[in-house]
């Protein structure tokens, strides 16, 4: 993304290319049904361009907070009144996901460098930085806290599942069984089992919350790759499909 604004006519020269190349289409048009209920979307512009922002996720007093994964950076935005910060991140950090813990700190999960880092959320400052201790432990992914305050982690390319202890430190991480997994997103179920979604293929992975022993569950549909899922009231779980196209529990 890049500013133009102080230049409209080469602004003009883009957007006229563009618009001739590259015309709207309604292959993905939704199909839209009439209903009681209005929607109102509000937007705003980041003050880094081109940082890719992502995956936004809400603090304990109600800030939202952002990875910009290109721009080696975390943001923070307040709904209301629409100010935003940016907070700079070591180099080559790469940020994929951040995860607020229950006193307000930020997690942040270091794609291309292997951490997990802490900041502080009221100043923006890192506190400390998790190194991952194996090497093929490269790309923490996605993270979730259990009731216990422990922070699990998907490693999206390295096939693992980690977890920090924050009151010892402690990092474990486990290998999954079925090669290329992908693990992706993440979830805690009422008995504190971690729920792990497989990117990689047709599969969903359960790890035990005492020792992280795992049991994979082969999902039926051969063309499933699964990014997302979460777990309902009663327990059930749902994943979307992206694959297959699918939504499935």
């Amino acid at each position: 993304m890049v500013d133009l604004a102080g230049s409209p006519e080469r602004e003009q020269r883009i957007t006229g290319y563009l618009a001739e190349h590259f015309p709207p289409n309604d292959h993905r048009a939704p199909n839209l049904i009439p209903g009681p209920v209005e929607i109102d979307f509000e937007s705003w512009v980041v003050p880094t361009l081109g940082q890719r922002c992502r995956d936004p996720a809400e603090a304990p007093e109600g800030s939202i907070w952002w990875t910009g994964q290109g721009g080696n950076l975390i943001g923070r935005i307040d709904p209301e009144t629409g100010e935003m910060e940016e907070f700079p991140l070591p180099e080559g950090t790469h940020p994929h996901s951040v995860t607020p813990d229950a006193e307000g700190n930020i997690w942040y999960l270091g794609n291309k460098n292997g951490t997990v880092g802490v900041v502080n959320g009221a100043t923006g400052e890192i506190e400390r930085i998790h190194e991952m201790p194996d090497p093929k432990a490269r790309d923490p992914h996605t993270g979730v806290f259990d009731d216990q305050g422990r922070f699990w982690f998907t490693l999206q390319h390295s096939n693992m599942v980690g977890r920090i202890d924050p009151a010892s430190e402690e990092i474990r991480l486990i290998a999954l069984d079925r090669p290329s997994s992908r693990p992706y997103g993440i979830k805690i179920d009422a008995e504190g089992h971690a729920w792990v979604a497989c990117n990689g293929g047709p599969c969903l992975y359960r790890v035990a919350p005492e020792d992280m022993t795992t049991t994979r569950v082969d999902l039926p549909n051969q063309e499933s790759h699964v990014r997302r899922l979460d777990i309902a009231a009663d327990g059930t779980i749902w994943y979307g499909n992206a694959g297959a196209g699918r939504l499935g529990n």
